[in-house]
């Protein structure tokens, strides 16, 4: 059996936090291995907008933080859901600093509603286009706040507690289902006075010290190799430097439901644990459920485990996956036109995909819809079926710019 062996893209979401974090700081910070996308590149330039020096070697980025934040200049976040959304929150908290937050057709039509509700409940003044953007924020000192997440949402969760940082009482964050937990996890390792217990997260006013570390590879990018692995006949792949997160790490979990051979190698610890992963072939793969407790943990890998269910022996459910409507496309939609189009058995509802063993094939031209994680999986159900092209999968820059150039990689070692 041929092996290959790929090196993760760094994480997508660390890469944004450890960006903003230290740029709010107003520290010296050294981040390597960061992610250079789309997205990342995004927050950059809204960071530099604000007043923060950025200077990059390679993938290697040095961050001198904000000491005085520019006033009255807008900020476009491209496609970026996450960079609009956690400085959202950053700047609400900051009484002087108005700003105006931009992004492209995509992200003007994602619901910001989530976000803003709460903090202008907490005092915040925030004004948006009928709960879109463009949106203005004009920084205030906001009261103490208690609030509970009626969805279980990173994004939110984590403009909440950054809008507490010089908040003038504190903040307290009650999730009952967890979502992914890199703002915590960040906040405490650059000194905030957050405490985790339980379902609460209680934040009080803090001030930032910078952070030099070394971002751990994205799961989510990795999952699209490790899903090829286990339903490609003489395949085996290890993706190297993953962060295995909990929070994260759903797929781990769909894995064992469905009998996939993998094991976790060089397991180690820094600020968040991390793991080479290997997947193998595995001929006899059973269905899986995915319920509302599971989502959180697994969001971003829907679209592949969609492409995973059809070659399980018997009927996959994926369910409370209603979020996937607001993604970057109507990821539930996108999924059905696109396996479809392959020959999938797949049904949907409005917040649900149930989908059957198929027999598919390939000899089929199948839209991105704009949307990277749609456009990934079909790059991966080509090299298991062939002849199958992908329109607009530039997009794939988003989050893996590296992706055509592992794709090789692959094509060397399976010709």
């Amino acid at each position: 059996m041929n092996k290959l062996t790929l090196v993760a893209p760094p994480d997508k979401s660390i890469s944004h936090r450890a960006l903003l974090f230290n740029a709010f700081s107003g520290g010296t910070a050294k981040i390597a291995n960061l992610l250079l996308s789309y997205d990342t590149l995004a927050t950059i330039d809204c960071i530099q907008k604000l007043g923060c020096r950025v200077s990059l070697n390679g993938d290697t980025c040095s961050i001198l933080g904000i000491k005085k934040f520019w006033s009255g200049t807008t900020l476009d976040c491209k496609n970026s859901g996450t960079t609009m959304r956690l400085l959202i929150g950053l700047l609400s908290g900051i009484r002087g600093c108005d700003c105006v937050l931009t992004g492209d057709e995509s992200l003007s039509s994602r619901p910001m509603k989530r976000v803003v509700d709460p903090l202008v409940s907490r005092g915040a003044d925030i004004v948006s286009t009928n709960d879109y953007a463009p949106i203005t924020v004009f920084g205030q000192n906001l009261k103490d706040f208690k609030y509970t997440l009626p969805i279980a949402s990173a994004q939110v969760k984590s403009a909440i507690l950054l809008s507490g940082l010089r908040a003038s009482g504190d903040t307290t964050v009650i999730q009952p289902i967890p979502s992914r937990d890199h703002t915590e996890i960040m906040l405490k390792a650059m000194g905030a006075d957050i405490l985790i217990k339980g379902e609460k997260i209680l934040l009080n006013p803090s001030i930032l010290s910078s952070l030099s570390f070394c971002i751990s590879g994205d799961i989510s990018s990795a999952s699209f190799w490790m899903v090829l692995a286990a339903i490609k006949p003489n395949c085996e792949i290890t993706i190297n430097n993953v962060n295995i997160n909990p929070t994260r790490a759903g797929i781990l979990d769909v894995f064992d439901q469905v009998g996939v051979e993998y094991s976790l190698g060089n397991i180690k610890s820094d600020i968040e644990k991390v793991a080479d992963i290997s997947v193998k072939y595995t001929k006899y793969l059973k269905p899986f459920v995915i319920d509302s407790t599971l989502i959180p943990r697994l969001i971003d890998e829907i679209p592949i485990l969609s492409l995973l269910a059809c070659f399980c022996q018997g009927q996959s459910l994926i369910n409370d996956c209603s979020e996937l409507r607001v993604k970057e496309s109507d990821r539930i939609a996108s999924i059905v036109e696109c396996l479809s189009a392959l020959g999938a058995n797949i049904e949907q509802k409005q917040d649900s995909l149930t989908i059957s063993q198929s027999d598919l094939h390939g000899d089929a031209t199948v839209q991105s819809y704009g949307d990277h994680r749609i456009a990934l999986t079909m790059e991966i159900a080509n090299l298991i079926l062939g002849n199958i092209k992908v329109v607009a999968r530039e997009c794939i820059g988003v989050s893996y710019p590296q992706f055509f150039a592992d794709l090789e990689k692959y094509r060397e070692i399976y010709k």
